[in-house]
C-alpha cells in the first residue's frame, strides 16, 4: 500500500495490493470473519474499478472485477442477503458475458459464465424461486455440454456436467417431476461410472457416484419402485463401505454410509421386512 501510496499511477503497483487484500478476505472468510472478507473484498473491487475505468479493453482487469464482484456475493449469500447477492452476481455475469462475446473460442470465458449462471440459479433456488432457477441451471447446461463434447476426454467438464444435471435433477423433483428429475439424475450418474470406471482409486469420483446412485434411488422410492431403489441404495452402500474402509475416521463418509444405511432400511420398512 506503501509503495501504491508513492505512485499512485502506477497500474502494477495498484493491483499488487487488490490482491492482498483478496488474500486477507480469504482468509478472514475462511475464519468466518464475512464482515471483515466482505470489507477486505470491497477494497479489492475498489481498486480494480479503478483499474478497468483506465483502460475498458483490458480484459484482465475486467476478469478481475468481475471476480470481485462474485466473491463479494459469495459473502452476502452466506450472510443471507439473497438480493444482495444476487444483483452482485448479475454484474459479474454482464462483465463475463461481454468478455465470453469478444472471444466465443474461450473455454476459460464460457467455464466463468458457467460458474456464474450456477451461482445465480443458487440464489433464485434460495429464494424459492424454482422456474427461474431452472432456467439458470440450463444456461449452465448449455455451457457445459459445449465444452465436454470438445473434449470428451476431459474429466474436469464431464464432472461439472455431471453437476449440472444434478442441479437441474433437484429443481425438477422439487416441482414434482419425477420422471424428468430421474432423467437427469440417470445422466449424471453415466457420467460417474464412467469416471469411477477410469480410475476406481480416485476418492473423490467414487462419492460422486454414490451420491449419484443415491438420487436415482430416492427418486425410484418415490415412484414406489421399491425394489429398483434399493438396488440403487445398495449400490451407494457398497462404495461408501468401501470409503470408510480407506479412511475410518472421514466423518463426512462416516456421515454418508449413516444416511445411505437409513435409506436401505427405511425400504425394507415400507416393504414390511423390519429385519432386513
Amino acid at each position: 500500500e506503501k509503495l501504491a501510496a508513492k505512485d499512485p499511477t502506477n497500474d502494477g503497483s495498484r493491483h499488487d495490493v487488490s490482491v492482498s487484500h483478496s488474500r486477507i478476505g480469504m482468509t478472514l472468510r475462511a475464519q468466518g470473519d464475512l464482515a471483515g472478507a466482505l470489507e477486505e473484498f470491497r477494497a479489492t473491487r475498489g481498486i480494480v474499478e479503478k483499474l478497468a475505468a483506465k483502460d475498458p479493453t483490458n480484459d484482465t482487469w475486467q476478469r478481475d472485477l468481475s471476480v470481485t464482484y462474485e466473491k463479494v456475493a459469495d459473502v452476502l449469500l452466506t450472510q443471507g442477503d439473497l438480493p444482495g447477492a444476487l444483483s452482485e452476481y448479475e454484474v459479474a455475469r454482464t462483465i463475463r458475458q461481454r468478455l465470453a462475446a469478444k472471444d466465443l473460442t474461450s473455454d476459460e470465458w464460457q467455464f466463468a459464465l458457467w460458474v456464474i449462471d450456477n451461482s445465480v440459479g443458487d440464489v433464485r433456488l434460495e429464494q424459492g424461486d424454482l422456474a427461474r432457477a431452472l432456467e439458470e441451471y440450463r444456461a449452465g447446461l448449455v455451457i457445459m455440454e459445449k465444452l465436454a463434447a470438445k473434449d470428451p476426454a476431459d474429466t474436469r467438464s464431464q464432472r461439472r456436467l455431471a453437476l449440472s444435471y444434478d442441479r437441474i435433477g433437484a429443481v425438477l423433483l422439487d416441482q414434482g417431476d419425477l420422471s424428468s428429475a430421474l432423467r437427469e439424475y440417470r445422466a449424471s450418474l453415466a457420467i460417474g461410472e464412467k469416471l469411477a470406471a477410469l480410475d476406481p482409486a480416485n476418492t473423490d469420483w467414487l462419492s460422486d457416484l454414490s451420491f449419484s446412485y443415491q438420487q436415482v434411488g430416492d427418486v425410484m422410492l418415490k415412484q414406489r419402485d421399491r425394489v429398483e431403489a434399493l438396488g440403487k441404495y445398495r449400490a451407494a452402500l457398497a462404495i461408501r463401505q468401501r470409503l470408510v474402509a480407506k479412511d475410518p475416521i472421514n466423518s463426512d463418509w462416516q456421515r454418508d454410509l449413516s444416511v445411505t444405511h437409513n435409506k436401505v432400511g427405511n425400504v425394507f420398512e415400507e416393504q414390511g421386512d423390519r429385519v432386513g
